[in-house]
């Protein structure tokens, strides 16, 4: 991987220098924020309630060269972040270098090509898009700002609209060798007793068999618009599976260490959009075929069709208020306690290890949704914002009806200037532990952000 991203930074170089033809007058811009974080508990848990003070800055470069239907052109986001303490409860500074986005394009008469790193969000729905088949999100990045978590993957994407770029259809293919891959926010108790959890992610060789693929058809009319897209490629949020398991040479006491791996999946899937006079109606579906399509293994997330039909309107000329029912099906679904390990190690089925597996499959179900058959639940936001005062307000609500868990995050901001806002909210989780909201209380918290744009 860093072998590819420094090819990718030479590309770019090279087309900022000029490799394409550029005139002397087509400079590359450079753009950035800076910004500080903190986060403070608010709810006192049995284990060492979490904090985070951190620094950042993100520095972005684009250079665009040729005409308005002839250009090349290039981008790159960096990001350098300083954690005094992180989400995971770790003490220790940390100092953590990203390369977001890094690629090179071109595009000629209706034709648009890019190659290198590049985030790709595809949805149209709030704070949950079914169809976001590309993107991954790194969860223990604690920011009012949830866009910051996205995370792209490494590939070439090819974009087709007709005639020179004029019509409303357009059609998109992109190959990723390399996905992105999700990062989980973790409460302790989540992981079952006895076991230790490792961060080295099991991955498959990258190979051309291991590659994503995705394609998109989508319309755009003036008052309405939608899309098709299909995917195939693996899951981006991790699962848990047994990566080691040792013996105690006295007691025979197994000792057991659980690693995130990722599996394929194939997804197809929609979206559309309309208006009508205030009014702006959203609907998103996508159908996820697993590697647990028959629902037998509740160690593995089972298929799945994940549906999202929201409406939206102004209240005036500052207010506005979005409201979405968000809905996941599983046709073919087992209990986490039927669980069983499936493998041919002697320790695996070994009669004091079977209660582990019910326990993982417990956890994985908590983390990627999968604990009912179906589940329903409704996303709420009200925003207000007045440009001449400077101030935006909102505040956003996430429950599931199954299971009564939930999360709100009341924020406000105020802009001092054109390059500086602070932000003060608080984010709340709610409901009964074992369920995905509600096993994140230990992390209830107010923050605050600087933030300086230039």
């Amino acid at each position: 991987m860093k072998k590819a991203s420094h090819a990718v930074i030479g590309a770019i170089s090279l087309v900022s220098l000029g490799a394409f033809g550029a005139e002397p007058s087509a400079a590359p811009t450079l753009s950035g924020k800076v910004f500080t974080d903190f986060y403070v508990p608010t709810e006192s848990v049995r284990e060492t309630p979490f904090r985070r003070v951190s620094s950042s800055a993100w520095l972005e470069g684009n250079s665009r060269l040729g005409t308005q239907t002839q250009e090349t052109f290039s981008h790159f986001s960096l990001a350098a972040d300083l954690a005094e303490a992180t989400a995971t409860q770790d003490t220790s500074s940390q100092l953590t270098l990203t390369l977001r986005e890094a690629y090179v394009g071109a595009h000629r008469d209706g034709w648009e090509l890019r190659a290198g790193r590049q985030i790709t969000p595809w949805g149209k729905s709030d704070a949950v898009n079914p169809t976001d088949f590309l993107s991954a999100k790194n969860y223990t990045l604690l920011n009012p700002d949830d866009e910051l978590r996205r995370k792209g993957g490494t590939g070439v994407l090819v974009s087709w609209t007709p005639l020179s770029g004029n019509s409303p259809l357009n059609f998109t293919a992109i190959w990723n060798p390399i996905f992105p891959q999700s990062e989980l926010l973790i409460a302790s108790q989540v992981i079952p007793a006895g076991v230790s959890l490792s961060s080295t992610a099991q991955t498959q060789p990258t190979t051309l068999s291991n590659s994503e693929t995705a394609f998109k058809v989508s319309l755009n009319e003036s008052a309405w618009d939608a899309s098709l897209s299909f995917f195939r490629g693996w899951n981006h949020t991790p699962e848990y599976n047994v990566s080691e398991v040792t013996l105690a040479p006295l007691t025979g006491v197994p000792s057991v260490t659980i690693a995130p791996i990722f599996h394929r999946v194939r997804a197809l899937g929609g979206d559309a959009s309309t208006t009508w006079d205030k009014w702006i109606f959203r609907a998103e579906s996508a159908y996820f075929w697993t590697e647990n399509n028959d629902g037998s293994q509740p160690l593995l997330q089972p298929s799945h069709w994940d549906s999202v039909i929201g409406v939206e309107r102004p209240l005036g000329s500052d207010f506005r208020i979005q409201t979405q029912f968000i809905y996941r099906v599983s046709p073919h679904f087992a209990p986490a306690e039927s669980a069983r390990f499936s493998s041919g190690n002697p320790i695996l089925s070994s009669p004091q290890m079977a209660p582990l597996a019910p326990a993982i499959a417990k956890a994985n179900a908590l983390l990627l949704g999968y604990q009912d058959h179906a589940r329903p639940g409704a996303t709420l936001r009200l925003s207000y914002t007045n440009d001449p005062s400077g101030i935006e307000a909102e505040i956003f609500a996430l429950g599931n009806f199954v299971g009564g868990d939930y999360f709100i995050r009341p924020k406000i901001s105020y802009a001092w200037s054109d390059a500086f806002r602070t932000t003060l909210g608080a984010d709340h989780y709610a409901g009964p532990e074992d369920r995905p909201l509600g096993a994140l209380h230990g992390y209830n918290s107010v923050f605050g952000e600087a933030k300086v744009s230039f």
